[in-house]
C-alpha cells in the first residue's frame, strides 16, 4: 500500500491524521494538505486504498471493508487513535469508522460527503470489470464544465500524473 506522509517522518508522539480520498481517486487530491498539516506537528497519512494509484491489489468492494483495513493500517503502525479527514466516499468510511470505532478516533472530519451516494449501474457494472472508461465517466459526470482546481491543475494533468 502506498502512503504519503507529507514529506515527514512518522513520529509516535505526534497525533495522526488520514487523509481519506475519494472512490476512483488517489493520495494526489491531498497534496496541498499533506504539506501543510505535516508541517503543523501532525503525523500525516495519505494512502492510495487497494487497487487506487500506487497501491496495488484489488479494490477494497465495500465501506465496511474499508474501515477494517483502516483499523489494520492503525495497528500495523502502532497507531492508537486518529484523526480522519475523509472526502466524498472517504466521508462515508469516517462515519462507518466512527460507528464502529470510535474509541480509536480523535476527531472525524467530512468533506463534501453525502449520506447516501447514488451510483449509476453502467458506472458500477465497468469499475466492477476492471474497465478504466469508468474513470472517464467519474471524470465526466463530476468535473465536466470544471476549469481547473487550486494552484491552476487541470483534472487531465492531475489524473494523468506520476502520482509521486
Amino acid at each position: 500500500v502506498f502512503v504519503s506522509t507529507g514529506g515527514m517522518d512518522f513520529d509516535k508522539e505526534k497525533p495522526s491524521i488520514l487523509l481519506m480520498h475519494g472512490s476512483g481517486l488517489t493520495h494526489i487530491v491531498w497534496s496541498l494538505h499533506e504539506q501543510f498539516y505535516a508541517s503543523q506537528g501532525y503525523n500525516i497519512l495519505s494512502a492510495d486504498l487497494p487497487g487506487h494509484g500506487n497501491s496495488e491489489g484489488p479494490s477494497i468492494k465495500s465501506i465496511e471493508e474499508i474501515s477494517d483495513w483502516i483499523k489494520s493500517l492503525m495497528t500495523a503502525l502502532n497507531i492508537p487513535k486518529i484523526i480522519i479527514v475523509g472526502h466524498s466516499q472517504g466521508c462515508l468510511v469516517g462515519i462507518d469508522f466512527a460507528a464502529r470505532y470510535a474509541n480509536l478516533l480523535s476527531s472525524l472530519v467530512l468533506v463534501a460527503g453525502s449520506y447516501k451516494m447514488p451510483v449509476n449501474q453502467d458506472l458500477i457494472d465497468l469499475a466492477e470489470a476492471g474497465d478504466e472508461k469508468a474513470v472517464l465517466l467519474m471524470m465526466k459526470w463530476g468535473y465536466e464544465g470544471s476549469k481547473a482546481f487550486i494552484g491552476g491543475n487541470p483534472v487531465k494533468k492531475i489524473i494523468n500524473s506520476s502520482r509521486e
